[in-house]
């Protein structure tokens, strides 16, 4: 399922948030906000009420994918270790 978060201000779109669910995961695709409304902290709220929404469906897990951005880790995401595989024929 896929689901598109968005806070409107003064007819203007000031963040979004596009998320993927698959069982009990949300993964947070893509998010963005409007710098000029940063002090206001729709960014914020709408992680916030976003991740209440994903619960509230029976989501259980938040994942912030790749990056290591500090405001994921103010959530309380911690870093999962990856690796990368090649095959290929011999």
């Amino acid at each position: 399922m896929i689901n598109v978060f968005v806070v409107r201000f003064g007819g203007e779109v000031a963040a979004v948030l596009l998320a993927l669910r698959h069982r009990a995961t949300t993964f947070s695709y893509l998010s963005a906000f409007d710098p000029q409304y940063e002090s206001f902290g729709f960014g914020r709220e709408l992680l916030a009420q976003s991740i209440r929404y994903a619960h509230e469906c029976g989501c259980r897990q938040w994942n912030f994918l790749r990056g290591d951005e500090p405001y994921k880790f103010s959530w309380g995401a911690q870093r999962i270790e990856k690796c990368r595989l090649v095959i290929s024929r011999g």
